[in-house]
């Protein structure tokens, strides 16, 4: 089993929080949350030329969003 982390997030660290395709939607009201591998504290390339398909780890993706599918699932009572 992959662990699993929860924080909420110091006000210094909005900037990297809000980096996101989720900010819009925040932005304007819309609740939400942030899933994260917390990528731009751990990885200098991530959006660069380097930052391609090759480099990712699908297997670990798959069980990723399986455990997320379960997690919305119990989460909205589904």
């Amino acid at each position: 089993m992959m662990p699993v982390y929860s924080f909420n997030a110091p006000v210094e660290m909005e900037p990297c929080m809000m980096m996101g395709d989720h900010r819009n939607y925040i932005r304007y009201g819309y609740p939400g949350f942030i899933i994260t591998d917390t990528a731009f504290l751990r990885s200098n390339i991530k959006h660069s030329e380097f930052d391609t398909a090759d480099t990712l780890d699908y297997k670990k993706i798959s069980q990723i969003v399986v455990r997320l599918y379960y997690t919305i699932l119990t989460i909205t009572g589904f």
